[in-house]
Protein backbone atom coordinates (compact mmCIF):
# COMPACT_ATOMS: atom_id res chain seq x y z
CA UNK A 1 0.00 0.00 0.00
CA UNK A 2 2.56 2.50 0.68
CA UNK A 3 4.49 1.32 -2.43
CA UNK A 4 1.65 2.27 -4.28
CA UNK A 5 1.00 5.50 -2.68
CA UNK A 6 4.93 6.59 -3.15
CA UNK A 7 4.91 5.21 -6.64
CA UNK A 8 1.60 7.77 -7.41
CA UNK A 9 3.43 10.49 -5.87
CA UNK A 10 6.16 9.96 -7.87
CA UNK A 11 3.80 9.86 -11.17
CA UNK A 12 2.04 13.10 -9.54
CA UNK A 13 5.16 14.99 -9.21
CA UNK A 14 6.34 13.89 -12.77
CA UNK A 15 3.28 15.02 -14.02
CA UNK A 16 3.49 18.80 -12.70
CA UNK A 17 7.24 18.70 -13.73
CA UNK A 18 6.23 17.98 -17.41
CA UNK A 19 3.34 20.58 -16.75
CA UNK A 20 5.56 22.82 -15.83
CA UNK A 21 8.21 22.41 -18.63
CA UNK A 22 5.47 22.83 -21.04
CA UNK A 23 4.17 26.12 -19.56
CA UNK A 24 7.42 27.53 -19.61
CA UNK A 25 8.25 26.43 -23.50
CA UNK A 26 4.61 27.74 -24.21
CA UNK A 27 5.97 31.31 -22.41
CA UNK A 28 9.05 31.75 -24.18
CA UNK A 29 7.31 30.51 -27.83
CA UNK A 30 4.66 33.02 -26.99
CA UNK A 31 7.51 35.77 -25.75
CA UNK A 32 9.63 35.21 -29.00
CA UNK A 33 6.19 35.64 -30.77
CA UNK A 34 5.69 38.92 -28.93
CA UNK A 35 9.24 40.37 -29.87
CA UNK A 36 8.87 39.63 -33.08
CA UNK A 37 5.59 41.39 -33.58
CA UNK A 38 7.77 44.35 -31.67
CA UNK A 39 10.33 44.56 -34.36
CA UNK A 40 7.58 44.53 -37.19
CA UNK A 41 4.83 46.77 -35.91
CA UNK A 42 6.65 50.33 -35.56
CA UNK A 43 6.67 50.64 -39.26
CA UNK A 44 2.50 49.39 -39.51
CA UNK A 45 1.97 51.55 -36.68
CA UNK A 46 3.18 54.15 -38.47
CA UNK A 47 1.10 53.73 -41.28
CA UNK A 48 -1.80 53.25 -39.88
CA UNK A 49 -1.10 56.43 -37.78
CA UNK A 50 -0.54 58.53 -40.97
CA UNK A 51 -3.90 56.60 -42.40
CA UNK A 52 -6.32 57.61 -39.57
CA UNK A 53 -4.80 60.88 -39.59
CA UNK A 54 -5.94 61.42 -42.98
CA UNK A 55 -9.25 59.69 -42.95
CA UNK A 56 -9.50 62.28 -39.78
CA UNK A 57 -8.51 65.18 -41.66
CA UNK A 58 -10.51 64.04 -44.65
CA UNK A 59 -14.26 64.33 -42.33
CA UNK A 60 -12.81 67.65 -41.17
CA UNK A 61 -12.53 69.17 -44.60
CA UNK A 62 -15.72 67.66 -45.91
CA UNK A 63 -17.39 69.14 -42.78
CA UNK A 64 -15.76 72.04 -42.95
CA UNK A 65 -15.84 72.64 -47.23
CA UNK A 66 -17.60 76.03 -46.39
CA UNK A 67 -15.12 77.34 -45.45
CA UNK A 68 -12.61 77.28 -47.79
CA UNK A 69 -9.69 78.85 -45.89
CA UNK A 70 -9.98 75.82 -43.67
CA UNK A 71 -11.11 72.92 -45.70
CA UNK A 72 -8.27 73.48 -48.61
CA UNK A 73 -5.44 73.51 -46.23
CA UNK A 74 -6.56 70.82 -43.99
CA UNK A 75 -7.74 68.42 -47.19
CA UNK A 76 -3.98 69.26 -48.48
CA UNK A 77 -2.43 68.36 -45.23
CA UNK A 78 -4.89 65.08 -45.72
CA UNK A 79 -4.41 64.52 -49.19
CA UNK A 80 -0.23 63.96 -48.46
CA UNK A 81 -0.54 62.00 -45.38
CA UNK A 82 -2.82 59.51 -47.52
CA UNK A 83 -0.48 59.74 -50.45
CA UNK A 84 1.89 58.74 -47.81
CA UNK A 85 0.44 56.30 -46.57
CA UNK A 86 -0.45 54.34 -49.36
CA UNK A 87 3.04 54.60 -50.90
CA UNK A 88 4.16 51.98 -48.16
CA UNK A 89 1.35 49.67 -48.57
CA UNK A 90 -2.57 50.50 -49.14
CA UNK A 91 -5.08 50.08 -46.71
CA UNK A 92 -8.69 51.02 -46.60
CA UNK A 93 -8.44 53.78 -43.91
CA UNK A 94 -6.00 55.35 -46.51
CA UNK A 95 -7.97 54.99 -49.52
CA UNK A 96 -11.14 56.50 -47.10
CA UNK A 97 -9.15 59.09 -45.88
CA UNK A 98 -7.96 59.78 -49.88
CA UNK A 99 -11.17 59.47 -51.04
CA UNK A 100 -12.35 61.87 -48.06
CA UNK A 101 -9.99 64.46 -48.80
CA UNK A 102 -10.15 64.50 -52.63
CA UNK A 103 -14.09 65.40 -51.97
CA UNK A 104 -13.28 68.38 -49.51
CA UNK A 105 -10.57 69.95 -51.34
CA UNK A 106 -13.10 69.78 -54.45
CA UNK A 107 -16.11 71.05 -52.28
CA UNK A 108 -13.97 73.92 -51.01
CA UNK A 109 -12.66 74.98 -54.33
CA UNK A 110 -16.45 75.05 -55.45
CA UNK A 111 -17.86 77.08 -52.84
CA UNK A 112 -14.78 79.31 -52.98
CA UNK A 113 -15.29 80.18 -56.69
CA UNK A 114 -18.98 80.37 -56.53
CA UNK A 115 -18.59 83.42 -53.36
CA UNK A 116 -15.99 84.78 -55.91
CA UNK A 117 -18.84 84.27 -58.86
CA UNK A 118 -21.20 85.81 -56.57
CA UNK A 119 -19.38 88.65 -55.05
CA UNK A 120 -18.26 90.15 -58.10
CA UNK A 121 -21.49 91.40 -59.62
CA UNK A 122 -21.92 93.03 -56.42
CA UNK A 123 -18.56 95.28 -56.85
CA UNK A 124 -20.04 96.13 -60.28
CA UNK A 125 -22.91 97.65 -58.55
CA UNK A 126 -20.73 100.15 -56.61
Amino acid sequence: MEQELYQETEDVAEIQVLETNEETESRDQTMDEASWRDDTTFEETSRNSKAVASLVLGIIAVLFCGLPIIGVPVSIIGLVLAMGSKKHGASGLATAGLVLNIIGLVLSVLVFLSACLLIQPLFWLL
